[in-house]
């Protein structure tokens, strides 16, 4: 089936490795859109760690009770999706790649989910505003509640060699340095000096260790210390800020400015566990292997699956992405934000491209629960690879992409 570009009508080019607010359009007379290859993080979610966790004893605030269990997708998380799913088709029908009131051949189309409770809902939202009345099918090949192989970011060796090669490429230490200014800043905002953990001792020091990395099979990178705490108060933070509670005093002390320092906690903690080329490749094999395999699914048109943010960590630092800045967002894998690889065909010479997309909310957008539409669209910052030659669109050669995948599937790691 022919395809346009999804969202390249209003896509940002992202020049110098840095996104800056330039509109493109994409000559459609001389390519044509061929697959469409998504990749989404879950929609906002409840915080993971309850409610009685080491966070009660960091501030001295209350932290907002959620109406649904914790790391489940909120109901506000699902409206978003289906707002989501809704542009999509939208714009496919605005193309004329699909029609208003008729549906894809289920053959054309996967959606397929992690099988946690806010990724499965997140897939069951996407579907319902991509596909509504269609009886398009998820897929999710485990119980619920159980993490799918090929979106389980975990190690899988237990070698030595590897191990010591993994600590090697982490920073932790450098880190740590780096982020004293954050950590500072976290630390008023939280108002740690007055908090349960604080009380009875004159010289509490907050966010004083380094920690120690955690590299075992069967498990994720880890780490303990300052970089895991603050990683988990952000995360909690930015929930409040999505939600966009009323009652929530930590969020009154915290500016843009503010915001923007903090967040760098999150961002690093996963740049530094996860996306280090080495380490991603390791852990993004499984999803490589299913991506090459959709890309190589000559049925398929469009592929959408729905994972979490460590696997867009990990699959854009396997695939050797160039550093990227999100404009109208403070985390680098937003909330509900999503990676399309479009494949492109040149009708010229009849090579193949591949334009990659990061497309995802504003927080303004995500807080207001805003419709996105083709006059309202999402926000969209064009990627780009090392090793990966461009045509004059920023799009990547087909065989480039090709090759990337192939040497994650291949890569040795004993």
């Amino acid at each position: 089936m022919k395809k346009s570009c999804l969202f390249l009508l209003c896509a940002m080019s992202f020049l110098s490795n840095h996104a800056i607010g330039s509109i493109h359009t994409t000559p459609t007379t001389d390519y044509q859109l061929e697959k469409v290859f998504i990749f989404s993080r879950h929609g906002v979610r409840t915080p993971i760690i309850k409610s009685d966790s080491q966070l009660t004893q960091v501030t001295p605030y209350q932290w907002t009770a959620w109406q649904e269990a914790p790391g489940e997708l909120m109901s506000k998380g699902a409206d978003l999706e289906v707002k989501f799913g809704r542009y999509i088709r939208d714009y496919l029908n605005q193309q004329g790649l699909t029609k208003i009131n008729q549906c894809l051949p289920p053959e054309q189309v996967l959606i397929y989910t992690n099988s946690l409770q806010r990724t499965l809902a997140t897939g069951q939202a996407l579907t319902l505003g991509l596909f509504p009345g269609c009886g398009i099918q998820l897929v999710n090949n485990v119980a619920l509640g159980t993490m799918d192989p090929v979106f389980n970011p975990i190690v899988r060796n237990d070698s030595q060699t590897f191990k010591q090669e993994a600590i090697s490429r982490i920073p932790l230490k450098q880190t740590h340095q780096k982020l004293q200014t954050a950590y500072q800043v976290l630390g008023e905002v939280i108002d740690y000096a007055q908090s349960p953990h604080c009380q009875g001792k004159t010289d509490c020091a907050f966010f004083s260790k380094e920690g120690t990395l955690k590299i075992e099979k069967g498990k994720e990178v880890g780490v303990s210390g300052s970089l895991r705490l603050g990683k988990t108060i952000v995360d909690n933070l930015l929930i409040e800020l999505y939600a966009n509670p009323l009652s929530s005093k930590i969020l009154s002390r915290l500016t843009s400015e503010k915001w923007e320092i903090i967040n760098q906690i999150k961002n690093e903690y996963f740049t530094v566990l996860r996306g280090e080329k080495f380490i991603a490749s390791h852990l993004a094999q499984s999803l490589a292997t299913f991506m090459q395999q959709e890309l190589n699914n000559s049925q398929r048109t469009m592929s959408l699956l729905v994972g979490h943010d460590t696997n867009i960590i990990t699959l854009l630092g396997a695939l050797g992405v160039k550093s990227y800045r999100l404009p109208n967002q403070y985390e680098s894998t937003p909330i509900g934000g999503k990676v399309f690889f479009e494949i492109w065909r040149d009708k010229k010479n009849n090579t193949k491209w591949v334009n990659t997309q990061y497309v995802y909310q504003s927080i303004e957008q995500i807080q207001q629960d805003q419709a996105l539409t083709l006059t309202t669209p999402p926000q969209s910052v064009q990627l780009h690879f090392e090793q990966c030659k461009e045509n004059e669109l920023g799009f990547c050669a087909y065989s480039d992409i090709e090759t990337k995948l192939t040497e994650i599937i291949n890569q040795s790691f004993d």
